[in-house]
């Protein structure tokens, strides 16, 4: 009877703890983090977390703004690094202009780099919400009235997508998928083109971007998360942009090298596929940090078969060879 009792509360456990976890989630941290608000009033979007900017994957997020509005903490913190505009060893100037950093309650850092003027060495080291951080300066890029804001997550010992933690900032849209491609010998093809292909696998790369609303000439924004599935069940892979670290030397998002994830601007390597005896349907959904989101259906075509008199020749046969 103890035995029994023992595998139904195994049984409950496994099925509970899940819709636990998930209403904790969305009931639970959102609230400890409701009185965060973001730095300014009125901004745009100038690339997003993850988004592609040369070699690596931002690692925040690029607002851009008035250049005389006003920056403030997103929350309640204590200044725990400050750096201003020029190196004081060597003279010379930041690309990153000033920086601050605050720790906030939850084991939470906010990085507020481009600042300006200059004069991070003048402000209190107890901050509120409401105090000032200075002005907007201008990017590393040259692009003026902007702001980079990057969180930290002390216990995960990462960066954390800012739009995931504080409120919206955008009415929603849905997301667009450009194209959906194999990468076959090094070229990207069309699915339907994919014709005869051998046994094998084949990465499936995905050109897609948010649509927020974002500044004139500004690159296409990240999505949130790109999934794809098989419609027959086998198969399910996702790229999801919510935590980047740095280890031996590369750049990795959610446990994925940044340079195996992204292949170009807007375009994602999100699973490999292999071609089976009859053709198979796919199937990828990209969502946005609002839960808005598109897909797209594909059929991967039958794997080749090679031929049936080469397959009844023998090894010396093969090739016109006797």
């Amino acid at each position: 009877m103890l035995r029994d009792y023992r595998r139904l509360a195994r049984r409950v456990s496994r099925r509970v703890a899940p819709a636990i976890l998930l209403c904790w989630c969305a009931v639970v941290v959102p609230s400890l983090l409701s009185a965060w608000h973001w730095p300014i009033d009125e901004f745009e979007m100038l690339r997003s977390f993850g988004a592609r900017v040369g070699e690596y994957m931002l690692p925040g997020v690029d607002l851009v703004a008035d250049p005389g509005s006003e920056l403030r903490p997103v929350e309640d913190g204590e200044i725990v690094y400050r750096s201003g505009e020029y190196d004081g060893l060597r003279g010379l100037h930041s690309p990153l202009g000033s920086v601050v950093a605050l720790e906030h309650e939850r084991g939470f850092r906010t990085l507020y780099t481009y600042l300006s003027p200059p004069l991070v060495a003048e402000l209190p080291r107890e901050l509120t919400r409401a105090d000032t951080l200075g002005t907007p300066g201008e990017t590393g890029f040259g692009e003026p009235g902007a702001l980079l804001l990057q969180v930290y997550d002390q216990e995960r010992r990462g960066r954390v997508n800012p739009e995931l933690l504080l409120p919206h900032y955008r009415v929603e849209q849905a997301p667009v998928i450009e194209r959906v491609a194999l990468l076959v010998d090094g070229d990207t093809i069309a699915p339907e083109e994919a014709s005869d292909l051998p046994a094998g696998s084949y990465t499936v790369l995905v050109e897609t971007h948010d649509t927020a609303h974002t500044a004139a000439g500004a690159p296409r924004l990240s999505p949130y998360r790109i999934v794809l599935e098989s419609l027959n069940g086998d198969l399910r892979r996702q790229v999801a942009l919510e935590f980047e670290r740095v280890r031996d030397h590369r750049q990795w998002i959610n446990a994925q090298p940044a340079v195996e994830l992204v292949r170009g601007e807007s375009l994602y390597a999100v699973g490999e596929v292999e071609p089976a005896d009859e053709a198979r349907e796919y199937r990828v959904t990209v969502v946005d940090h609002l839960g808005g989101l598109a897909s797209r259906d594909f059929t991967l075509p039958p794997a080749q078969v090679p031929d049936e008199a080469e397959n009844r020749a023998g090894p010396d046969q093969v090739g016109g060879q006797q």
